[in-house]
C-alpha cells in the first residue's frame, strides 16, 4: 500500500496496530506512512484543534465598545460543515453544525437562498 500523502510505500514495520498505514485525516481520507503522519498529519490536527475563532457582538456605551455574546468556535468545527458556514448561530454549543436539523435548512433556504439542490449536494436530504 503506498502512502496517500507522499506516494511511497508504506513500509510494514511503519504501521499502526492494524498494519495498514496511518488514518490521514484531516489532510485526506487515505492512509499514510509514519513519517507523513508525524510530519503533515499531526501537526494539522494539532492546529485544527487549537485554533479557535472569536465571536461576539459590540455595541457603545459611554463612548465605550462594550462586548457581550461573546463566543469561541474551533476552525476544525467549521470545517466539518458542508458549507463551511461562518456564523456562530449556525452551530450548537457542541460545536455541531445545524445543516442536518429540518428547521434550520427552512432558515438556511428562507434568509440566506440555499436550496433543496445544495443539500442534496452536501448529501443532506435526497
Amino acid at each position: 500500500m503506498n502512502c496517500s500523502i507522499c506516494g511511497k510505500e508504506i513500509k510494514p514495520e511503519r504501521v499502526d496496530k492494524k498494519g495498514l498505514g496511518f488514518n490521514a485525516m484531516p489532510i485526506n481520507p487515505g492512509r499514510c506512512c509514519k513519517h507523513c503522519d508525524d510530519t503533515v498529519v499531526t501537526p494539522r490536527r494539532i492546529a485544527d484543534a487549537t485554533h479557535e475563532i472569536r465571536f461576539s457582538e459590540g455595541k457603545i456605551v459611554g463612548g465605550r465598545v462594550v462586548e457581550s455574546n461573546v463566543r469561541y468556535l474551533k476552525k476544525s468545527d467549521i470545517n466539518k460543515c458542508p458549507f463551511l458556514i461562518f456564523g456562530p448561530e449556525h452551530y450548537r454549543a457542541d460545536g455541531t453544525c445545524k445543516c442536518n436539523d429540518p428547521e434550520h435548512r427552512k432558515m438556511m433556504k428562507r434568509e440566506w437562498q440555499y436550496t433543496d439542490a445544495d443539500f442534496r449536494r452536501a448529501g443532506l436530504i435526497k
